[in-house]
């Protein structure tokens, strides 16, 4: 198992790669105090950005596959997750049986 922390502004996001099941996952969250860690333009793009190269040099350094996941209810990231699919390279952004939630996969080494 590897683990990564990055931050950007007033996000961030954590990496887990699972190196025995090639599977990786991510999870947004918040830094504090909001007084410190204020909000920049495009945070979430940024850090996801960072985040998608770590999960690709670990596939190129390994020679292997890997399929990231991550779901959310959250709206606005919902809504991000659906306005940057072509441009981050998402395979799919989909309602996952909860109704309410959408879950995230993209494909690495493929």
């Amino acid at each position: 198992m590897e683990h990564y922390d990055l931050g950007y502004g007033s996000k961030n996001i954590s990496v887990d790669i699972n190196t025995d099941l090639a599977s990786a996952s991510i999870r947004f969250g918040k830094r504090y105090p909001s007084w410190i860690f204020k909000h920049k333009e495009g945070e979430t793009t940024l850090l996801f950005q960072e985040a998608d190269k770590i999960l690709q040099n670990f596939v190129d350094s390994h020679a292997g596959v890997l399929t990231l996941k991550f779901d959310t209810a959250n709206p606005k990231l919902k809504l991000w997750a659906q306005a940057k699919k072509e441009v981050l390279g998402f395979d799919s952004v989909e309602k996952n049986g909860i109704g309410y939630r959408v879950t995230v996969t993209k494909r690495y080494g493929l």
